[in-house]
């Protein structure tokens, strides 16, 4: 089930939103949504905030049985929870984050921050695998957040799995050095160097060092 925004009726005296359990139930920014309205979600932790609705501000929701978000023309901050969420950002500068579980982020038109991870998480994306499209823009892509390298602790088993990169214009975020890791052949892989762990793989792209930044 898709709840699609705003709700017209009685939208002030709402406070809980609620989906069906056991559905695959879906925020919808995408249409029907003024030009200055952007969302800022968290299903983690249940929360829904709908900015700049005209006439109205902002408003404040508590979500639940949500699994997956498409955002507004603006800038989204879209967080998942330990379900397989699909994220998407649509227009503007989004910063997207699907938490733990198998998820699909596409960041749509703008420049976007994408993660995959729980940041939260002791071993960010143990055990995911989780695909990643930046779509149009140029896109950041977070594999590491200075403290962790993201999808180091399974082998080949957990991975980012990045689609349709554009060299030149999309960027690979990384813990560390350069010399922490190694690429095969093509550029369509990235391994941690002290474990031989992939923690990347890309579809229909390629990189090149450039596209690589470390923090």
């Amino acid at each position: 089930k898709t709840c699609y925004l705003p709700i017209t009726d009685n939208i002030l005296e709402i406070e809980t939103i609620i989906g069906a359990q056991g559905r695959d139930n879906a925020i919808d920014g995408s249409t029907g949504i003024s030009g200055q309205t952007s969302f800022i979600a968290n299903l983690a932790q249940e929360t829904f905030t709908v900015e700049n609705l005209p006439g109205l501000g902002n408003l404040d929701f508590n979500v639940v049985n949500f699994v997956d978000i498409t955002g507004t023309s603006q800038g989204d901050e879209l967080v998942g929870d330990g379900e397989e969420n699909e994220l998407r950002g649509e227009g503007g500068r989004d910063t997207l984050v699907g938490g733990a579980g198998n998820d699909r982020i596409f960041g749509g038109r703008g420049r976007d921050r994408l993660t995959g991870v729980d940041l939260n998480s002791a071993n960010p994306g143990a055990g995911e695998i989780d695909i990643i499209n930046g779509n149009n823009g140029r896109d950041t892509i977070v594999l590491g957040d200075g403290s962790n390298v993201f999808y180091s602790f399974g082998g080949n088993s957990d991975f980012a799995d990045i689609q349709e990169f554009q060299t030149g214009r999309d960027m690979i975020e990384l813990t560390g050095t350069l010399g922490d890791y190694f690429f095969n052949s093509d550029n369509t892989a990235i391994f941690l160097s002290a474990n031989n762990d992939l923690i990347a793989q890309f579809t229909n792209g390629a990189f090149v060092e450039a596209d690589l930044s470390f923090v």
